[in-house]
This record gives C-alpha cells, sequence and structure tokens, in this order.
C-alpha cells in the first residue's frame, strides 16, 4: 500500500483534514517532524484538563471531553532512589541529571465505547522529560498545567525542573521516606508558593506547616499525619481547609467558632475537621455559649475543590446550625457524628 501524500494538499484542505483527526492522532502527527508539529499547532488543538501523574511510572494525562482521554507514559526515566536502596545518603545533594524518554502514548475512552488498545510510540532522541512537557504544551496551546501527582523526590527532582515556565493550579505530594528533611521542606514550600491548592500525606514541622498556613491557598489539605492546634486553625489563610484525623478537640472548636464570629479567618468560605469516632465531637461542649440559629431549608454550596480531588465541587447543605460574624456574614455549621463523624463550617460568600 502506497503512503499518502498529505502534506502535498492545499493548505486549507490540510487544515480541515488536520482538525477533524481524533486527538490521538493529531498528538501523534505533531511529533513526526517540525513541519507537522507546526501545522498541528495551528490547527488550535485544545484540551479540557493537563495532569502529570506518577504511580510507578510518569504519566501525562490529557482530557479532552468526556469521551477522549489521552494518556502519555514516560518510558526510560528509570528511579534514580529506591526506597529498598540502603546505601542511600539524605545529604546527597547531587544534582539529578536530565534523563531521555520516549513516550507510549494510548487511549482511554469513554465506557461503553470499544477499546482502542492501540499505543503509539512517540521517539525522539534527544528528548527530555522536559522537551515533551515543552512540545505538548506548545500543540496544545496552554499556558498552565491543571495538576500534578506524585512522591515529593520525584517531583523536586524529575517534574519541577519540566513544569517551572508554566503555571501550576494543583500539587498533590504522596509520602514518601525523602520527604520532610530540611531541604526538601523548604523545596516543596517554594513550590507551594505558586500554586493555588496543596494536598499531602506526611507532616511539616511546625515551623514549616505555619509558612504554609499563612500562604494564600485556595485549597489546603494536610495529611492525617498532621498535628494541628487552635493556634493554627487561627492561623490559617486558606479558603478550603480540611483537617482530617484532627486532633483538635471540641472545646477548640468552640474556641474557634466564638474568635470567627468576632471577626477572624476572614478569608475562610470551608472547614472541615474530621475525626476517628463519634465520641470525639461532643455536640454541647462545640456550642457551648453560641448564638445559633436552626438551619431550616437546604442550599448548595459552591466550593473550591474541582476536578481530580475527593471533593465535589457543590454540596447539598441540609440542617445545621447557623451563626453570624460580627460583619453579617453567616455560616453553617454541620456536625456529623453518625457516619463521617465531622465537623464543617459552610461561610456563605452571597448573603
Amino acid at each position: 500500500m502506497s503512503s499518502f501524500p498529505l502534506f502535498r494538499l492545499p493548505s486549507n484542505v490540510l487544515m480541515t483534514a488536520i482538525r477533524s483527526m481524533e486527538p490521538l492522532h493529531q498528538l501523534t502527527l505533531s511529533t513526526c517532524s517540525i513541519v507537522a508539529n507546526n501545522l498541528v499547532k495551528t490547527a488550535g488543538l485544545r484540551c479540557h484538563s493537563l495532569y502529570i501523574e506518577h504511580d510507578g511510572d510518569f504519566k501525562i494525562v490529557a482530557k479532552f471531553n468526556e469521551r477522549r482521554t489521552v494518556t502519555m507514559t514516560i518510558l526510560y526515566i528509570p528511579s534514580e532512589y529506591n526506597d529498598d536502596d540502603d546505601d542511600y545518603d539524605e545529604d546527597d545533594d547531587e544534582e539529578v541529571r536530565p534523563l531521555r524518554a520516549k513516550v507510549e502514548a494510548k487511549y482511554n475512552l469513554y465506557e461503553g465505547e470499544e477499546e482502542d488498545d492501540t499505543k503509539y510510540l512517540w521517539r525522539h532522541p534527544t528528548f527530555t522529560l522536559k522537551d515533551w512537557v515543552k512540545n505538548l504544551m506548545g500543540v496544545l496551546n496552554r499556558g498552565g498545567i491543571c495538576g500534578v501527582y506524585c512522591g515529593p523526590r520525584n517531583y523536586l527532582n524529575y517534574v519541577r525542573p519540566a513544569i517551572k515556565d508554566y503555571d501550576l493550579k494543583y500539587l498533590k505530594l504522596r509520602n514518601d521516606r525523602f520527604y520532610y528533611n530540611q531541604v526538601y521542606g523548604e523545596e516543596i514550600l517554594e513550590s507551594v508558593s505558586t500554586v493555588s491548592r496543596f494536598e499531602y500525606m506526611g507532616h511539616f514541622k511546625p515551623s514549616e506547616f505555619s509558612k504554609l498556613l499563612i500562604s494564600n491557598l485556595d485549597v489546603l489539605i494536610p495529611s492525617e499525619d498532621q498535628d494541628i492546634t487552635l493556634n493554627d486553625l487561627l492561623l490559617c489563610n486558606a479558603a478550603h481547609f480540611n483537617s482530617n484525623n484532627s486532633n483538635l478537640t471540641p472545646e477548640n472548636l468552640n474556641k474557634f467558632l466564638k474568635l470567627w464570629m468576632k471577626g477572624s479567618n476572614t478569608r475562610l468560605r470551608y472547614l472541615k475537621v474530621g475525626y476517628e469516632s463519634f465520641g470525639d465531637l461532643d455536640e454541647e461542649l462545640i456550642l457551648d455559649g453560641i448564638n445559633y440559629q436552626d438551619q431550616m431549608k437546604s442550599k448548595v454550596f459552591t466550593s473550591y475543590c474541582r476536578e481530580h480531588t475527593d471533593h465535589a465541587p457543590n454540596v447539598m447543605v441540609e440542617g445545621g446550625y447557623n451563626v453570624y460574624r460580627k460583619d453579617g456574614t453567616k455560616a453553617t455549621i454541620i456536625i456529623d457524628r453518625l457516619e463521617d463523624f465531622t465537623f464543617e463550617l459552610f461561610v456563605w460568600s452571597d448573603e
């Protein structure tokens, strides 16, 4: 079978042909040559969201719509540091050299469609992870990355150098045993200063955690391992703060509510504090001395948490107790002692 002379088509016909391709085929075409790359860029290919993940392999995931997602697996980036490597020295600050890579790309199709197991291998002898990210950002006409999910060491050594020229909205760091030495704590805090949403596993030492709390994050979700004090809660400047398995007492929450009603934490829009059992949530102690009203109607609350978090963007708030800040701002308290063992505070910005 002879090849089709695609690039000999008239320019308007060529552009129509490229725009009619499936996104995966457009991306594959862009890797063939500089000419093909520029043509795909001109065609205006865009994706709904772009994420970088690490779950054994490095992956770049581009979601185009509800039916089409392209997963690009970065091949042959070896793990320079293995959890089983007893020879690792935490004080070793040797720079990790850029590693050349190639990409295996395939579709994740909408459930119910016929599965496409075709895998495309994109090769470029000199490309590193940074080069692939740059190439994809250009082809997809993007200036930002929606989220990064990986262990902190892989993030700092490989991912952050590859994405430093682009905006990053959401960073989720999984725990590993290299996480919280002093150097890594400082570098992670530096990275967090450029994102709007941060979630992590493990725990920061108190001085680093305080710096994290005063950052103007939209969303901050500390690990269950992070100790939270009343002072931490009052120091927090995040709009959405979610603390699971908390060591905050009902008396702490009572004090916090009273101070919030007097005007503290004015940036806060949502607070969630989780507990291990219903016995930790003494409703009478939490509400002691607080002027509240029973919430009689249900209302939809729109949170800061969106895609690729475990939190729905819209929550139906039913029941609970209404309290008011001295400036008239209303908030609803929900205390769940039956299922989730949580304290929640919803601050209504539209009333």
